[in-house]
């Protein structure tokens, strides 16, 4: 990863050692020019020397800054250092089952959308059919993982759509509906999973999760299935003061863009976890959406100024940086 000068050294003996070492052989493999410098320190012209100087400033953070997103915002106020690794230093990471699944998830569910917008009638073999044909394979830990995952998510897909069987009937007003926003010193971006108009001229807007919410419980994963992929459903909707929705950054930030970028006044804003098979609703105000306005704001200008000082926690351990940080904690 060096950018100015690389200089690899090998020593023949060292403190401790008796027997002579010989050089790596990767050394003579880097095909570099090399020279051999006499045991003998107090030759001070044989001695490598390397520029010592002031550390440099720290530059402007080259993740475009100026322009965020609900994700963005959610990453810096977990952990602005992990914010820094992914957006700033662009460290890459592996990819991961969850978020294969989940893009696999959202596609069929923007398909189907679409589908009965244009005055469709897709059916449940539909999307099945959908499903298999944007499973993505990256991530998986093997080739029985992948298999079980994809069994597990079939079942799953099933159950939520026999649940809400609206998705195959009722067209919505749009679907992965993407906005932009100029708020004083930030571009707010990012895009809606699914709008819909009632009957009665109200606005409804879903997020469409995968994965588990703040209130489910994990669950020990059953005999015969190693990947603990529940079968259990939990049915219903469930909202109210102090549920995932009330407090969820994403569902904010659709309510500000949607007032202010797309002129549509939200009535509902609801969280589907598609895996759990339930619900969290909550509604966002105007005064709601100046206090999202104002911790964008908040947050894009702690971006700038380069504060990027680690907050370790509990997150730590699922975090895709936690090897390569120093503040990570362990327990």
């Amino acid at each position: 990863r060096a950018q100015t000068r690389l200089v690899i050294t090998s020593a023949t003996s060292a403190a401790g050692v008796k027997s002579q070492r010989k050089p790596s052989p990767f050394i003579a493999e880097a095909g570099v020019p090399s020279r051999e410098v006499s045991a003998d320190v107090s030759l001070r012209e044989q001695q490598l020397t390397l520029p010592i100087g002031s550390a440099p400033r720290p530059k402007t953070p080259a993740d475009g800054s100026r322009t965020t997103s609900a994700s963005k915002i959610v990453e810096f106020e977990t952990c602005p250092l992990k914010y820094k690794f992914r957006y700033v230093l662009n460290v890459p990471t592996r990819p991961h089952h969850a978020l294969s699944f989940g893009s696999t998830v959202h596609k069929v569910l923007s398909d189907l959308g679409s589908a009965v917008a244009r005055g469709e009638h897709p059916s449940l073999t539909d999307a099945l059919k959908l499903y298999n044909a944007y499973w993505m394979s990256e991530g998986y830990e093997s080739a029985d993982h992948e298999a079980a995952r994809k069994e597990a998510g079939r079942h799953t897909l099933t159950a939520y759509l026999t649940t809400h069987g609206e998705l195959l009937t009722r067209a919505p007003v749009a679907v992965e509906v993407p906005f932009s926003l100029r708020l004083p010193t930030t571009k707010l971006t990012g895009r809606i999973d699914r709008i819909e108009r009632t009957g009665d001229g109200r606005i409804i807007v879903t997020d469409f999760k995968t994965g588990t919410g703040h209130g489910a419980k994990r669950q020990r994963a059953p005999a015969g299935n190693p990947y603990g992929f529940s079968k259990k459903i939990l049915r219903g909707p469930r909202a109210g003061k102090g549920s995932e929705a009330d407090t969820d950054v994403q569902l904010s930030v659709y309510a500000l863009a949607l007032r202010q970028a797309l002129h549509l006044n939200p009535d509902r804003l609801t969280l589907s976890y598609v895996e759990e098979n339930r619900e969290s609703t909550t509604i966002r105000t105007p005064d709601d959406d100046a206090q999202t306005a104002v911790r964008v704001e908040n947050v894009a200008t702690r971006i700038r100024a380069g504060e990027f000082t680690a907050t370790p926690g509990y997150h730590c351990r699922f975090c895709d940086f936690r090897q390569i940080c120093d503040f990570a904690e362990s327990r």
